[in-house]
C-alpha cells in the first residue's frame, strides 16, 4: 500500500492454491515436449503455416532439409524459405490445400547438400484454436524409392530387351495360359504386336493348338511342376518348334525355337541318301567304311550288289568282303589297304570280283584314310567301282587298234599321227618308204630331221592350224625330187589324244597322174567351152538375125493371102507359107539350145518389201559386227518406195555378200548401208560404205577376176575364195543393174550397187475402162488408135498391112525415143513395140511410159520381139508390157491380141 507520498505503508497479499495449474501447465510442458520430439524424430520434413504463409512450427528433419535452425525462422514467410527449385511445387500445393480446403499431394525435388533428392509433399489444411485455417505441409524423402523404381524398371527393360534379342519366341502364362508377357520373336509367331496380345489367353490367339500336343505339355508342366519338351507345328506359317516349358512363380516361361531349318536338312538329308542310293545303283558303285579301331565295316546295298548278294547278305567286315575277290588277287588288295593306313595315303587298286554265280567282273576300289586331330589313321572310306564293261571295252579296243594298225600299215598311201610338238608318233609302211627310213628311226622323233627346211615349217604350220581351228583340211603337196616332184593330196585332221591333247593325223594320195590328166582335161575343156561359147554365141545372133527377116516373109505371105488370088498363087503362097513354118520352128530350137549353152540366169519377179530386205541383209551381219565392235547402221531414203518388183532373192543374196566383206576386212569403226531412189528411172542404189583396209588400184583391177583376191595374203588371214563379188557383179548385170568399187588403201572401200527395180503396180483404178468384148468384124474396130514403134522398115510395112487388113489404122515410128515423143503428143489405145530399137529399146521405153504418163493415159502395150523363150516373155511383162507377140507375127494372134485392148476415155474426148 502507498501513502500519499509515495511511500510503502503497508503490503497486501492473497494466496491462492495453484497446484493443479501447475501441474497441468507442466504436464502441457511435458506434452509438448514429447510432441515436440515425435515431431522432430517423425523421419520426415514437418511445417505448419499459417494461411499468409507465416511459419508456426518447423520440425528438426524440416530445418535439416532446408539447412536452418528451426527456431530461427519461425515466424518469417514461407516463400523466404531456402526452397530452391521446390519452391513452385510446394508453394503451389499450398495455395491448393488453402483453395480446396483438401489434402493435396505431389512430387518434388530439392539439392540437399550438392545432391538432388526427391521428396513426396503432402498440403493438409488444419483448423487452429483461434479459427484461422493452418496448413501442415508433411515432405517425405523418396529419393531411394525412386532409385529403386528407376532401378526395377532398369532392369525390365534389361529383361525385355535380352528376351528381344534371344532368337527364340518367349511367352510368359499364368496358370489360367493368360499371357503376361512376350518378346518381339512371339509377337512375330502369333502375328500381332505385343501389346495386343499381353492379358489375352493364349489360346485365344493359336485356338488350333487348343487339343494338341502342346496344350497337353503346359497342363504336364503346371501340375507337375517339372520342364516339359514338346514340339509344335504353326500351320499359319508351316514352321516348326520345338518348344521348352518351364514352371516359373505363378504360372509358366515358355520358349518357341525354330527348328524348321533343321527339320528340312533332316528331310533332305534322308532325301540325300535316298538319291545317293539311287545314284549308287544307277552308277552301280557302291560306298564301305571301315573303323580301323574297332574293325567295324560299313557296306552299302550296292556293294553287295556288285558282289553278286543281296543287301546284308555276309557279314560286314574287311575280311568277309576280300574273301569275294578271286583267291589270286586277295592278299595283293589287303596289301594295299594296309599300305594306305601305314603310309596315311589314298589308294586305286582294280581287281577281280568272282560272283557266286561263278562270273568274273572287274571292280575299281578307291580308299582314303581318316586320322584324328594326333595324325592317328581312325578310319578309311572308300568305293567300289564296277568296270567290268569299261575293261572289255578296253580290250576290244585294243584289238580294234591293232586291226586298224595293220590297216593302215598297208593302206597304199602315207598314213601318220603327228603329236602337237612334231614328234610322229605313227607313220605308216608307206610313209616310211616315202621318207627312205625304217619306223623305228620315224616313229617318236621330229619330223623335221628328214624334211627340208621349207617343207618342214609348211607342215608345222598346217599342224598348227589344224590344233588351232580344230577343223579338217584337205590340201595338195609336193615331195620327192625337185627335178621331178609328185604331187600329193593330203588331208589333215585334228585327233584327241590323252589329257585332251590335240595331235594332227593326215594321210595322203599319190595324185601326179592324175593331176597330169586334170591339166589335160582343163585344156580340153577351155577349148570345148570357148568353142561352145562361141557356138552359142553364134547361134544365138544367127537365129535372132534369121527370125527377123522372117517375119517380113511369113507377113507378106499373110497378107498375100488376103488378096484376090489364082488357085496356082494361093498353092504358092501355101508352099511359102508351110516352109516358113518348119524354118521357123528350127530357128526356135536352135535359140533354146543357144541360150542353154549360154547358162543364162532365171530371175523372178516379183513384189517385194524393200525395208524388210534391207533389215533382213543388215539381221544376218549384225552379230558378226557385233562380236568385232563395229557399228551397223542402215539409212533408207524416205522417199524411196516401200514395195518394189524384182528378185528379192538375189538382191538379199548380194546385199549380204557385200556387207559380209564389209565386217571381213574392218577390225574396228563403222559399216553404213544407204539406199536411195532415183524417180526418173526406177533405180534403187545401195551403197555399203566401211572403214576397213580398202584397197590399192592395183587389187581393185583384180578384185572382180574369179578366184581372185585383193591380195593373195587375205586368203590367209580372212579366207574365201574370192567368187563372192564376181557373183554379186554378174547377179547385178542379169537384173540390169552394175556393181561398182570404190577404195583407198587404208582408208575403206564403198562398194554402188544400182538395180532397176520398179515400184510394184498399183492396184486397177477406175480410170482405165475394162477390154471390151468385140464380137463385129475386125473392120469396125477402126476406132482404136495404134502407134506402131518398129525399126525395121521391112517389118513396118509387113505389120502396118496387117493392121490395114484388119481395118484398124496406125502410125509408125522407127525408135523407143520417137514413140516416147509420139506419146506424149497425142494419146494411143494401143502401142505395138519391137523390144530392140536403136537410141531405146521398148523394154526402157515402156518403163518410162509406165512411169511418166498418168493413168487416164496409160496405153496398153503389146510386145514384139524376135525372142520366144520364157524368160524374154517375163522380161517384157516385168517392164510393164500388157501382151506378147513373137515375130514372125502371125495375123490371127495380132488380130485377138488387139481384141483384148480397151479404148482410152482419154482419146475418145479427143476425137
Amino acid at each position: 500500500m502507498h501513502d500519499d507520498d509515495g511511500k510503502v505503508t503497508a503490503a497486501v497479499g492473497v494466496i491462492a492454491d495453484i497446484s493443479e495449474r501447475k501441474s497441468a501447465t507442466s504436464a502441457l510442458h511435458e506434452n509438448q515436449a514429447r510432441y515436440r520430439d515425435l515431431i522432430d524424430h517423425a523421419g520426415v520434413a514437418i511445417g505448419v503455416f499459417t494461411s499468409d504463409g507465416a511459419i508456426q512450427l518447423l520440425n528438426a528433419e524440416a530445418g535439416r532439409v532446408l539447412g536452418v535452425a528451426p527456431q530461427e525462422v519461425l515466424g518469417s514467410r514461407l516463400a523466404e524459405l531456402p526452397l530452391n527449385e521446390a519452391a513452385p511445387g510446394i508453394l503451389a500445393l499450398f495455395a491448393e490445400a488453402l483453395a480446396t480446403g483438401k489434402v493435396v499431394h505431389g512430387d518434388v525435388h530439392h539439392t540437399l547438400r550438392g545432391q538432388q533428392r526427391a521428396f513426396w509433399v503432402s498440403a493438409s489444411p488444419l483448423p487452429s484454436a483461434s479459427g484461422e485455417s493452418v496448413v501442415q505441409v508433411i515432405a517425405h524423402d523418396i529419393s531411394e524409392r525412386k532409385r529403386m523404381e528407376e532401378h526395377l524398371q532398369e532392369l525390365s527393360a534389361q529383361t525385355s530387351s535380352l528376351l528381344d534379342s534371344i532368337t527364340e519366341a518367349f511367352i510368359a502364362i499364368d496358370r489360367d495360359c493368360t499371357i503376361r508377357y512376350i518378346n518381339r520373336h512371339g509377337a512375330a509367331l502369333l502375328g500381332a504386336p505385343p501389346q495386343a496380345l499381353v492379358d489375352r489367353s493364349l489360346w485365344e490367339v493359336i485356338p488350333e493348338a487348343r487339343d494338341g500336343d502342346l496344350h497337353v505339355a503346359l497342363l504336364s508342366a503346371l501340375e507337375e511342376e517339372a520342364p516339359v519338351e514338346v514340339d509344335y507345328h504353326a500351320p499359319k506359317s508351316n514352321r516348326w518348334f520345338a518348344v521348352r516349358v518351364y514352371p516359373s512363380p505363378g504360372g509358366l516361361s515358355t520358349y518357341f525355337q525354330d527348328v524348321t531349318e533343321a527339320r528340312t536338312m533332316e528331310l533332305e538329308s534322308r532325301e540325300h541318301m535316298r538319291r545317293l542310293a539311287a545314284a549308287e545303283a544307277i552308277a552301280h558303285l557302291g560306298s564301305w567304311e571301315l573303323d580301323i579301331a574297332t574293325g567295324a565295316c560299313y557296306l552299302s546295298d550296292e556293294f553287295y550288289r556288285i558282289c553278286g548278294y543281296e543287301p546284308g547278305g555276309y557279314e560286314p567286315t574287311l575280311e568277309r568282303a576280300l574273301q569275294c575277290l578271286v583267291p589270286e588277287e586277295r592278299e595283293y588288295i589287303a596289301d594295299q589297304v594296309n599300305q594306305a593306313i601305314a603310309n596315311r595315303s589314298p589308294y586305286r587298286v582294280e581287281g577281280r570280283l568272282g560272283l557266286p554265280d561263278g562270273t568274273i567282273r572287274w571292280v575299281q576300289s578307291l580308299g582314303e584314310v581318316i586320322c584324328d586331330e594326333s595324325d592317328t589313321p581312325v578310319r578309311i572310306s572308300g568305293s567300289l567301282l564296277d568296270i567290268h564293261e569299261r575293261k572289255e571295252a578296253e580290250r576290244a579296243l585294243r584289238e580294234s587298234e591293232a586291226r586298224f594298225a595293220a590297216f593302215l600299215d598297208h593302206f597304199p598311201g602315207p598314213a601318220f599321227l603327228h603329236g602337237a610338238d612334231g614328234r610322229v608318233l605313227f607313220a605308216n609302211r608307206a610313209y616310211c618308204e616315202q621318207i627312205g627310213r625304217p619306223a623305228e628311226r620315224v616313229v617318236g622323233r621330229s619330223f623335221r630331221e628328214w624334211l627340208p627346211p621349207p617343207q618342214a615349217i609348211e607342215c608345222e604350220n598346217q599342224n598348227l592350224e589344224i590344233i588351232r581351228d580344230n577343223h579338217v583340211r584337205t590340201h595338195e603337196q609336193l615331195t620327192g625330187d625337185p627335178a621331178a616332184p609328185k604331187t600329193c593330196l593330203v588331208t589333215r585332221f585334228p585327233v584327241r589324244g590323252a589329257h585332251d591333247a590335240i595331235d594332227v593325223g593326215g594321210i595322203a594320195f599319190d595324185i601326179t597322174a592324175r593331176k597330169a590328166l586334170e591339166a589335160d582335161l582343163r585344156r580340153a575343156r577351155d577349148a570345148a567351152n570357148a568353142a561352145s561359147q562361141a557356138k552359142s554365141d553364134f547361134l544365138a545372133t544367127m537365129s535372132h538375125e534369121l527370125r527377123t527377116p522372117l517375119n517380113a516373109v511369113i507377113g507378106m505371105a499373110e497378107l498375100l493371102k488376103h488378096t484376090a488370088l489364082s488357085a496356082q498363087q494361093e498353092k504358092y503362097i501355101t508352099t511359102i507359107q508351110t516352109s516358113s513354118d518348119l524354118l521357123l520352128a528350127l530357128i526356135s530350137d536352135v535359140l533354146d539350145f543357144s541360150k542353154i549353152e549360154a547358162g543364162e540366169l532365171d530371175l523372178e519377179s516379183r513384189s517385194f518389201e524393200l525395208r524388210a530386205c534391207v533389215l533382213a541383209a543388215r539381221s544376218l551381219l549384225a552379230q558378226q559386227a557385233a562380236d568385232k565392235g563395229l557399228e551397223l547402221t542402215v539409212d533408207v531414203d524416205a522417199s524411196a518406195p516401200a514395195t518394189l518388183v524384182g528378185d528379192a532373192t538375189r538382191v538379199l543374196q548380194i546385199l549380204v555378200n557385200l556387207m559380209s566383206n564389209a565386217v571381213k576386212f574392218t577390225e574396228r569403226g563403222r559399216i553404213d548401208l544407204a539406199v536411195a531412189h532415183t524417180p526418173d528411172t526406177d533405180a534403187v542404189t545401195f551403197k555399203i560404205r566401211d572403214t576397213g583396209i580398202g584397197m590399192s588400184p592395183d587389187q581393185q583391177a583384180r578384185i572382180f577376176k574369179p578366184f581372185t583376191q585383193a591380195d593373195a595374203s587375205t586368203s590367209r588371214q580372212y579366207g574365201g575364195t574370192g567368187l563372192g563379188l564376181v557373183i554379186s557383179r554378174r547377179l547385178a548385170r542379169a537384173m540390169g543393174g552394175e556393181l561398182r568399187l570404190e577404195s583407198a588403201l587404208g582408208r575403206g572401200s564403198t562398194f554402188t550397187l544400182e538395180l532397176p527395180l520398179r515400184r510394184a503396180a498399183p492396184a486397177p483404178t477406175p480410170s482405165r475402162a475394162a477390154p471390151p468384148n468385140f464380137t463385129a468384124p475386125p473392120g469396125e474396130h477402126h476406132a482404136l488408135r495404134i502407134l506402131l514403134a518398129e525399126d525395121n522398115p521391112t517389118n513396118q510395112v509387113v505389120i502396118l498391112g496387117m493392121l490395114k487388113a484388119l481395118g484398124y489404122r496406125a502410125d509408125a515410128v522407127q525408135s523407143g525415143q520417137a514413140a516416147l515423143e509420139a506419146i506424149n503428143e497425142r494419146p494411143y489405145d494401143v502401142v505395138l513395140m519391137d523390144v530392140q530399137m536403136p537410141e531405146r529399146d521398148g523394154l526402157d521405153t515402156t518403163r518410162l511410159i509406165r512411169h511418166e504418163l498418168a493413168d487416164a493415159r496409160q496405153p496398153f502395150i503389146v510386145a514384139l520381139t524376135a525372142h520366144s523363150a520364157d524368160d524374154d516373155r517375163r522380161r517384157c511383162l516385168d517392164a510393164g508390157m500388157d501382151a506378147y507377140l513373137s515375130k514372125p507375127i502371125r495375123i490371127d494372134r495380132l488380130a485377138s491380141t488387139l481384141t483384148r485392148a480397151p479404148r482410152l476415155r482419154a482419146a475418145s474426148d479427143e476425137r
